[in-house]
């Protein structure tokens, strides 16, 4: 692109030279909205009648960087046109560029601290203001949430005590703190006066408008129009199975159908949409008819069942919810309070703040707004996409009303949003670009970056996912390398004779990560030229052969990262993460935390131990273990000399950490903490240490950026060591996600791995869009807020019973929807970075068996075999829009393990594939291990606790027996196949599952929530077992049981118990542990225990035998419900659920209890001896 403006774009051009309203840019990726923003920039600085005054051109940037990138082109570009300009312009354009260091270019928070600073008063702030970042933010409001809870408490604050009884003091904690960082969309005036029955007024009518909304969208599809004219011509009325469901089809699906009652309308049309009972085609007037007819009526309950996902819950539920969710927020609103007046006391703002206070002022003080307005000739703003409803306020509050009139120019695409989870919304800048006259809405779609075949790509798969308003990107330049530059890379499970055909996800990971590293090999080393470059002598774009710095593999999430890391590693492939997100689980973070909890805390010898046995002082575990043998704990040990049995390198820098650890004692009250940890380094040469470990420059970028942190933390004037050693213990454990500090310069010649959201506005030549067959993920908080639905918050489950949560459904739904969308402009940002090859990667089990949404986008429009164009089943037409399909590029399919000359690959310290350990294992020479690694056997005799199971197997080892078992011994008079015992498990799993939720005073539709449940089975549930799984359910149902518990008073389901089996003299106590399937109080206050069985059993007819096999589980239960009740149960019951419901009930007498407890602390005495066999 070059910076004469006779070669500028006709869409350059209009936006540059646009003066007589407000522009607002549509600008593609790599279409130069930067060039166009300096340039537009510049244009009012020349000389002439446009000419503006530096001190009124004001423009807002998304991060610093790019704020600093702006400055330095325009910086740039200034001293050109000193070099070039006349010579009456010269001392123009030195004023610019010695006033270009004031220049208002910055970030919008930027910006709003600078407008609260100059009207302080107006704004009631500090005028000194400190800007907390995030960190010290996180740590202020730790602190206020903490003071605050603790304070109501102790002042007997009855919310306080039920919302701390509720939820546990931790989680009350947590929930507070995101209620404060919620703060600004909570009106905590209006929500304190809602009562539960006017919140749950609002949920249920919302709720019922939407499945209205559903059912009427529903009726519209070409699925219901089908299934109506199937169902009509050729389902006949009198047919024994589907009559009855062709009755409620045909009711429910004609569009003008009543709407009343939506959710029973929808849940009908989900549950009769099927051939059951009517699956062959004998029932059909022909097979093709046959399958027409069950494909359609498939497709017509997966549309059903996604309508009907907002779930109400029975009526205790939704007053749980309601009452949930209100007490929390009035204890927050004195959490908020505490944390403004902690951050007023030491006159701190933090970032939402600088927004709400600056909207605030412009909004509340006429005369400010003016004042702000008129000072500002042109205002500026990038990347509006990702901007919220706050700073819309804010530009329009700046632009007044010159607003359309010139005032504005603004830049964003509505593609490339993608920061939800910084409240980013793209309608924010589509509303205000419409408010703008039409004529200054311009696009800039022209993009330079990429060469046609990406950009055909991108357009034919896009064109339709994103929109009747999709603007495709138009190339620059004609196509020069050699074609494909398009990949798909399907890495397939790598399955011997001898595996499973299914593969682990970390396997896949692990394959895919291989094939990809196996292809850059093959890009890095076939010489084939697909770099375009600018030759420095004709200044004619020409190829060069791929070098490691072209390219970059993008990942949604780090969370797999380890696997690529490792494949490139194995093939010698330089390479750099960038950014990472696992920074508090680096050791080195550890050591850093370990060292100021002991400062702070002498006593504690957990931290004590990290601190000596870390590259701090190096001690080995040996000299550790004689320290504490010499002096009983390491803090003792320490003060005293060294034990003498170590060897003497070992016995002097024990005495350096005695001396080192003294004076950091003595001045940590006396210097900055980050001042303090900087002696520590100096001291220790811990820093030097650590360049000697794997990754060394990355461990000590990272400790660098830790004592950075120490030094913010220490402005806020609020916080102690104690609390910055809370925050990183507090990140530590909640996994909490922060970027790795950065080791290499933008220009080094390595490999990147990076994020998607990382990559935004970045362009690389070689892009491999990794791991595109992962599946969706949910961002959905235990706490939420909406300004229609309110307070949001999880209710905690109780004897484990599930509550079903309205509010959080209706929330859930709509959030899934904008999940939706943002993950395709997801997709579409990461294929954009890509200049000259991209190669999109998966790990595929099966072609037609696809996990992810991106994976469906992209077999929607391409074949995944071929790579050619997808074609519509019934018309054969392309599915890519007509105006696109000409232009799509050629695609090349790779399914095969890519090849490589054969080559040695890179052995990495300390990392070793799991799969080699056995063959390592085997080959090592044998040798004597040091006393101070050799195993300590475990103190069996300390033991506490024990499970049920465990105490049964070893009773049965006692007696001689088999252990209690219901096997899938097939009997005569059975119609169904025996099971496998690995199926029989899950049927169990999955029957618990179901009855573990369903309403037993309305099952509903059984077959559903045994679909649903089967959804979290690890090993999945096949359809037989479903089968089998609802039809039980079904029976127990119909049971006398079933109705018995629909009329139950109380009602407890995997009832976690532990049932202290000990006397209280007894040193250790000891406790049996278990979980009880059930446990109810019937409407005449008798109790009973029942147990699930899905087997069938051995002993046929034979009650007595079968009750002896479960006597001790049974007997155990029994003796821990007395724990719980205060007496026995009034029976205790096997429900053999394969067995018509049959109920076996153990009589339970002090005797026969007195000899279960006998059995029982006879098996844990073989344990605690230690002779028990596995």
């Amino acid at each position: 692109m070059t910076d004469d403006a006779s070669t500028l774009t006709p869409q350059q051009a209009a936006a540059i030279s646009m003066r007589d309203y407000s522009v607002g840019l549509s600008a593609g990726a790599g279409c130069g909205k930067t060039f166009v923003l300096t340039r537009r920039f510049l244009s009012h600085l020349e000389p002439g009648p446009h000419q503006t005054d530096l001190s009124k051109l004001v423009a807002i940037t998304f991060t610093d960087r790019a704020a600093s990138e702006m400055r330095g082109r325009i910086r740039e570009e200034c001293h050109r046109r000193l070099q070039t300009c006349p010579s009456d312009e010269v001392p123009h354009w030195l004023d610019i560029v010695r006033d270009l260091e004031t220049a208002r270019i910055s970030t919008i928070h930027g910006f709003c601290a600078s407008l609260l600073r100059t009207h302080a008063v107006e704004a009631a702030v500090d005028p000194g203001f400190t800007s907390l970042d995030q960190n010290a933010s996180n740590a202020v409001l730790r602190h206020a949430v903490n003071e605050s809870l603790l304070t109501q408490l102790e002042q007997d604050d009855e919310d306080a005590k039920a919302f701390v009884l509720q939820h546990g003091l931790e989680r009350a904690r947590t929930i507070l703190e995101r209620f404060v960082t919620l703060r600004f969309r909570v009106d905590f005036e209006h929500w304190s006066h809602v009562t539960v029955e006017e919140c749950l007024d609002n949920w249920t009518t919302q709720a019922n408008e939407e499945l209205r909304e559903a059912l009427v969208e529903l009726r519209c599809t070409p699925e219901a129009r089908d299934a109506l004219q199937l169902m009509t011509e050729y389902c006949p009325p009198d047919q024994k199975w589907l009559g009855p469901r062709r009755t409620i089809l045909l009711d429910a699906l004609p569009e003008e159908a009543s709407t009343k009652n939506p959710a029973a309308m929808l849940q009908a049309i989900a549950k009769n949409a099927t051939l059951s009972y009517a699956t062959t085609a004998k029932y059909w007037p022909s097979p093709e008819i046959h399958q027409r007819v069950r494909d359609t009526l498939k497709a017509l309950k997966d549309l059903a069942g996604a309508g009907a996902k907002i779930k109400f819950g029975d009526e205790d539920d939704l007053q749980q919810a309601a009452t949930c969710g209100l007490l929390a927020l009035r204890v927050a609103r004195y959490a908020v309070a505490a944390y403004e007046r902690q951050k007023q006391q030491a006159g701190a703002l933090d970032f939402d703040d600088l927004l709400l206070r600056a909207r605030n002022l412009l909004r509340d003080s006429p005369r400010v707004q003016r004042s702000a307005a008129a000072g500002i000739s042109l205002l500026m703003v990038d990347e509006f996409q990702d901007t919220d409803p706050i700073q819309a306020e804010i530009v329009e509050a700046l632009c007044g009303d010159r607003l359309i009139n010139g005032n504005l120019f603004l830049v964003g695409d509505k593609k490339q949003s993608i920061y939800r989870f910084r409240r980013a919304d793209p309608a924010v800048f589509t509303d205000l670009r419409n408010k703008l006259h039409k004529d200054a809405q311009l696009p800039l779609s022209m993009n330079f970056r990429s060469q046609p075949a990406i950009l055909d790509f991108v357009n034919a798969l896009f064109a339709d996912e994103l929109g009747d308003d999709y603007e495709p990107l138009i190339p620059h330049v004609e196509q020069l390398s050699p074609a494909p530059s398009v990949e798909f890379l399907w890495a397939t499970p790598d399955v011997s004779d001898e595996e499973p055909a299914k593969t682990a996800v970390e396997q896949r990971r692990s394959i895919e990560a291989d094939w990809i590293a196996r292809r850059l090999h093959q890009l890095l080393h076939d010489g084939v030229p697909r770099i375009r470059t600018k030759n420095p002598e004709t200044g004619q774009a020409e190829l060069r052969p791929v070098e490691p710095g072209d390219i970059c593999i993008l990942l949604r999430a780090m969370t797999d990262v380890r696997y690529y890391e490792q494949a490139l590693r194995e093939y010698g492939l330089d390479y750099y993460l960038v950014g990472g997100r696992a920074f508090y689980a680096q050791q080195e973070v550890y050591d850093i935390a370990n060292l100021c909890q002991f400062l702070g805390d002498p006593d504690d010898d957990v931290s004590l131990l990290g601190i000596l046995r870390s590259p701090f002082f190096g001690l080995r575990d040996d000299t550790l273990f004689a320290m504490v043998q010499n002096s009983g704990t390491l803090s003792a040990a320490l003060a005293a000399a060294p034990p003498e049995n170590i060897e003497e390198q070992q016995q002097e820098q024990v005495r350096n950490a005695s001396t080192v650890l003294a004076e950091l004692r003595r001045e940590k009250d006396r210097i900055p903490l980050h001042h303090l940890l900087s002696l520590a380094l100096e001291r220790t040469g811990y820093d030097a240490a650590l360049l000697t470990e794997f990754m060394g420059r990355r461990k000590l970028a990272n400790l660098r950026k830790l004592v950075e942190m120490a030094r913010q933390h220490e402005r806020t004037g609020l916080l102690t060591m104690a609390d910055f050693v809370q925050r990183l213990q507090q990140a530590v454990a909640d996994e909490e996600q922060e970027e790795l500090a950065a080791t290499h310069p933008e220009t080094s010649d390595v490999i990147r791995i990076m994020t998607i959201h990382k990559s935004k506005g970045l362009e690389f030549p070689v892009v491999v869009v990794a791991d595109l067959d992962r599946g969706a993920e949910s961002r959905l908080d235990t706490v939420e807020f909406d300004s229609q639905l309110g307070p949001l918050v999880s209710v905690p489950p109780k004897f484990g019973r599930k509550f079903e949560h309205l509010g959080k459904n209706l929330f859930k739904a709509e959030e899934l929807r904008q999940d939706d969308a943002e993950r395709k402009r997801l997709l579409y940002v990461a294929l954009t970075r890509a200049a000259d090859h991209l190669i999109l990667s998966a790990n595929l089990e099966a072609i037609d068996k696809l996990s992810s949404p991106w994976m469906k986008i992209v077999a929607k429009y391409f074949d995944l075999e071929t790579g050619k164009p997808s074609l519509d089943e019934e018309t054969g037409a392309a599915i890519i829009p007509a105006d696109y399909l000409l232009a799509v590029p050629e695609v090349a399919v790779c399914t095969s393990q890519p090849e490589i000359p054969h080559i040695k690959k890179e052995s990495v310290t300390g990392l070793l594939p799991l799969n080699q350990l056995a063959d390592e294992l085997a080959q090592a020479e044998a040798m004597v291990l040091p006393d101070s690694l050799r195993r300590f056997a475990p103190n069996s005799s300390e033991r506490r606790q024990f499970s049920v199971s465990e105490l049964e197997q070893i009773d049965a080892q006692l007696h001689s027996r088999p252990a209690a078992m219901l096997d899938q011994v097939r009997r005569q008079d059975d119609d169904e196949p025996p099971m496998t015992a690995d199926a029989a498990t899950i049927l169990g799993t999955l029957v618990h599952a179901a009855l573990e939720q369903v309403n037993f005073q309305n099952f509903g539709d059984v077959a559903a929530l045994v679909e649903e449940c089967s959804l979290t089975l690890a090993d999945g549930a096949t359809e037989e077992i479903r089968h089998r799984a609802a039809e039980m359910i079904r029976g127990f149902e119909q049971s006398p049981l079933g109705r018995e518990l629909s009329a139950a008073r109380r009602i407890f389901r995997e009832l976690e118990f532990q049932w202290r089996c000990s006397s209280e003299g007894d040193s250790p106590l000891r406790y049996i542990a278990g979980f009880i399937d059930c446990l109810f109080e019937s409407s005449d206050g008798t109790w009973t225990i029942i147990d699930y069985k899905t087997g069938r059993t051995t002993h046929h007819g034979d009650e007595a035998a079968q009750l002896a096999a479960y006597e001790l589980q049974l007997g155990t239960y029994a003796l821990a419900a007395r724990q719980l009740l205060g007496r026995l149960p009034d029976r205790v019951e096997l429900v053999l659920l394969a067995d018509d419901c049959r109920r076996l009930s153990l009589e339970v007498t002090e005797d026969r209890l007195t000899a279960i407890q006998q059995r029982l602390s006879a098996a844990m005495a073989v344990v605690i001896n230690g002779a028990a066999t596995h």
